[in-house]
Formats: structure tokens, C-alpha cells, sequence
């Protein structure tokens, strides 16, 4: 428009119009050209902010996904250490077990080893080793060991008369009495069908004796029951002797 105006002056010989109409379209063109280009300006510095909030969005978004995942991993590790404390605590209960099962079965083919079945005293191979281990102390030591025999005075009459199984009743009751009255130290082992003997330790003969006189006493008051609701008593013979340090079983028994 200011082009057409500004060649219409010029055509009517108006030089000094049709300049300033070129100017001004001139002045305006600038204007508009520097608003335009800083219209451009924000227009690309919009864009790049927009470009630049879209990156940290995704860059926030991948955060977001390492740290899903690594929430994840690190659950899954705890999961796998939770599973490996189980595991020990559930292995070491189990060998625990087995190790207190083992002992017990030691234990106890131990005692079945050294016991006797009927009466629960010692055996004779008990009694063998107490007596060696007795003696070796004696060596050393300044103490004495006596040792005491029993034999229940026809013990076969008591079977033939009124059965074995009374005959393992008058066998138990002894072995009974033995355990309430004989002190802590003492070792006390059926060696024979009725006979007994006993590992005096820190006894002298003197003493030995005398233990064996309140036992014969009590053993003669003892009373049994056949069967048959009959009641007996039994007595019983008793040998003392003062052990050395190389005697062995067979020297004494």
C-alpha cells in the first residue's frame, strides 16, 4: 500500500511526498522485520525450552525405570539373603539334630554296653575298666580301694522253687538297695548269675567290712513275693579284700 501511494505521489510530480511515504514504509518494513525476528527468537527459544522440558522428561522417566528396576533388584537380593538365613538357620537345626541324635544313640549303646540288663548295674567289663582306672590313681596317689563280693545264698533253690522271674525280682530288689545305700563313688556290678561285687574307693578293710555287714543285714530283711503271693527271704555271703596296685580281676574274683 505505502508503495502504491509513494508511486502515486510520483507520478503527480509530488517528489517530496512520495520520498517520505518510501520512508516511512521503509521505517515500518524495519519495524516489523525486528518484531518479527523477535517473534522468531521466542518462537525457537519456546521450542527449545519445550524440547528441553520433553528431555528431562524422558531423562526423568528413565530415572524412574533404573530406579524401578534397581528397587526391584535390591528386593530380590534381600529376598535371596532372606531364603539363605533360612536355609543355614534350617541346616544348622537340622545338624543339630542329627548331632543330639548321634550323642544320644552313643549315649545309649554306651550304657547298654556297660550295663547290665536286668539290674541296670554295671557288667563285668565295667567293672574290669573302673578297677584298672582305680589302680593307675593308686600309683600315684596315697589312697586305698576295697573290694567287696556277694553271692546270694541259694539263689538256684529260689529258680527251682519259685521260678525265674522270681528269681529276677530278688535280682532287681538288690541291685535296688545297692543304688539307696552306696555312696557316690562306689561302683557296684553283677559279674555272675547271683553274684555282685563292689569297688570301695578311699575304704580300708576295716571300713570295707563294716559296709558289708549293714549290707548283708539289709539284704536279710528284705522280703519277696512269688507268684503266688508267697512271701521269703533270702540271705546273702559277703568277701572283702583290699585291692593292690597289680592285682587284677581274676586275682580277685
Amino acid at each position: 500500500l505505502y508503495l502504491v501511494l509513494s508511486k502515486a505521489h510520483f507520478g503527480l510530480e509530488d517528489y517530496k511526498n512520495a520520498y517520505l511515504t518510501l520512508l516511512d514504509y521503509q521505517n515500518r518494513f524495519n519495524t516489523f522485520s525486528a518484531d518479527e525476528q523477535v517473534d522468531n527468537l521466542e518462537r525457537q527459544q519456546m521450542l527449545f525450552n519445550l524440547e528441553k522440558i520433553k528431555a528431562e522428561n524422558q531423562h526423568l522417566s528413565w530415572n524412574n525405570v533404573l530406579q524401578t528396576l534397581e528397587l526391584k533388584t535390591n528386593d530380590q537380593k534381600v529376598e535371596y539373603l532372606n531364603v539363605l538365613v533360612v536355609a543355614g538357620i534350617g541346616s544348622t537345626v537340622i545338624a543339630s539334630l542329627i548331632a543330639l541324635w548321634i550323642n544320644r544313640r552313643r549315649i545309649r549303646w554306651g550304657k547298654i554296653a556297660n550295663t547290665d540288663s536286668l539290674t541296670g548295674l554295671f557288667n563285668r567289663r565295667y567293672f574290669d575298666t573302673q578297677l584298672d582306672h582305680l589302680q593307675k590313681e593308686m600309683a600315684v596317689g596315697d589312697f586305698s580301694v576295697s573290694c567287696l563280693l556277694l553271692d546270694i545264698d541259694h539263689f538256684k533253690q529260689v529258680n527251682d522253687n519259685f521260678g525265674h522271674p522270681t528269681g529276677d525280682k530278688v535280682l532287681e530288689g538288690i541291685a535296688e538297695l545297692f543304688n539307696k545305700n552306696l555312696r557316690r563313688d562306689d561302683i557296684c556290678a553283677r559279674v555272675g548269675g547271683e553274684e555282685f561285687m563292689l569297688l570301695l574307693p578311699n575304704s580300708e578293710i576295716e571300713k570295707a567290712s563294716v559296709i558289708a555287714e549293714d549290707l548283708r543285714q539289709r539284704i536279710s530283711e528284705l522280703e519277696f513275693h512269688t507268684e503266688q503271693g508267697v512271701s521269703f527271704n533270702i540271705t546273702a555271703s559277703f568277701g572283702a579284700t583290699e585291692i593292690g596296685e597289680k592285682q587284677s580281676l581274676s586275682d580277685i574274683y
